[in-house]
């Protein structure tokens, strides 16, 4: 109590001095002190303003009142009083020191990166405050500002942490090319990661690099026996594209001696086979593989793989003539699927060639009613 009453005692006279003389900047600035020395910050942010007022480039209080409003976390209010404090004298350290704490401050990432962005305009070959504005850009999504910063910073050296997140807002950007062209230097410097490596595998691939593609994934099924069935895999994905569809099915056996129950794998050689125009062994492999223990979407899909091919395969041998063989090959498709349309419209179109016009009638009523439930 007795302390709280000598305080408020020296408080009190300081203000009276203010009243008495409300022209003295020192006496309100001693008003302002006492305010900061017993953390009434308020009121001496108050009073510290008041000064500034009359004297804009009254360096003591600059310093007092930015002392608060750090003290207050009025970081904006603290930047800007420490840059106008540090314009006023180059040479001062505390606006200096004070200003580079602010580079590591915790608050929103909009302060921060109005901070930090103000920093760079004042230190512009500081690597420190360039790579917390880059990493803040990346963090609030600011792809192309955040490409900006770490372009510059690798002008000046091409650092691995640099390189990797340019590639990764670069990817996101869907600018593919230059993803490519960092993962590259990170080979040239031997210090790409596996997953990196595979990364550019699939990089070459996406842009149409596809001898490039492969030769990587090649080499990281030779340095990885243990993700040789995932990246045999990826190259028969690559063969498939290249129409290669020969390879690409014995890429993806190769990868099914790792995980026999690999989706994407079988998914695969049966489009080799599709695409090879080969549909009796598309059927028989799709028929195989819809046993396997896959999820409902999976299943969903090599039945409808299966059904399309089946048809396929149904109007190839009504090319030929041999009709008994053609509704032969739809029987398990409308075993699978009974209220498949364009199973019935098939059965229809075949109908009409051997001439059974009523089982032509029949097929085509079901297949229009069974359209009409599917469009429901």
């Amino acid at each position: 109590m007795l302390d709280l009453f000598f305080r408020n005692k020296e408080i009190n006279n300081a203000k009276l001095a203010v009243k008495k003389q409300p022209d003295n900047i020192i006496y309100q600035e001693i008003l302002g002190d006492l305010y900061y020395k017993y953390n009434y910050l308020q009121d001496a942010i108050n009073t510290y303003e008041n000064i500034l007022k009359k004297d804009e480039k009254y360096q003591p209080v600059l310093m007092k009142v930015s002392k608060c409003y750090l003290d207050k976390k009025h970081f904006l209010k603290a930047f800007r009083t420490l840059k106008h404090l540090y314009n006023l004298n180059p040479k001062d350290s505390f606006a200096k020191e004070k200003l580079m704490s602010l580079k590591d401050i915790e608050a929103s990432l909009e302060i921060k990166i109005i901070i930090l962005k103000e920093l760079a305009s004042i230190w512009s070959d500081n690597s420190d405050i360039l790579e917390l504005l880059g990493e803040n850009y990346l963090k609030d999504g600011q792809f192309t500002n955040c490409i900006t910063v770490y372009e510059k910073l690798c002008e000046k050296d091409e650092k691995e942490r640099f390189l990797r997140a340019l590639c990764f807002v670069y990817q996101r950007l869907q600018n593919f090319e230059k993803a490519i062209n960092c993962l590259e230097k990170l080979l040239l410097k031997n210090c790409i990661k596996d997953e990196e490596i595979k990364n550019l595998a699939a990089l070459y691939a996406k842009v149409g690099r596809l001898d490039e593609a492969k030769e990587v994934f090649e080499l990281l099924a030779q340095r990885n026996p243990k993700e040789r069935g995932e990246l045999k895999k990826e190259i028969s994905k690559i063969l498939l594209q290249e129409k290669d569809n020969d390879k690409a099915i014995d890429a993806s056996t190769e990868a099914l001696k790792e995980n026999e129950f690999d989706f994407q794998a079988k998914f695969i050689i049966a489009q080799a086979y599709i695409e090879k125009k080969e549909y009796k062994n598309a059927i028989d492999f799709l028929q195989e593989f819809y046993f396997d223990p896959l999820p409902e979407t999976e299943q969903n899909k090599v039945l409808d793989m299966f059904i399309d091919t089946t048809i396929k395969y149904s109007k190839e041998l009504c090319e030929k003539k041999e009709y008994q063989e053609a509704i032969d090959i739809l029987v398990p498709a409308l075993r699978y699927r009974e209220t498949e349309p364009s199973i019935y419209y098939q059965l229809a179109f075949i109908s009409e060639q051997i001439k059974d016009f009523s089982s032509q009638k029949d097929y085509l009523k079901a297949a229009q009613e069974y359209e009409k439930l599917k469009n429901l």
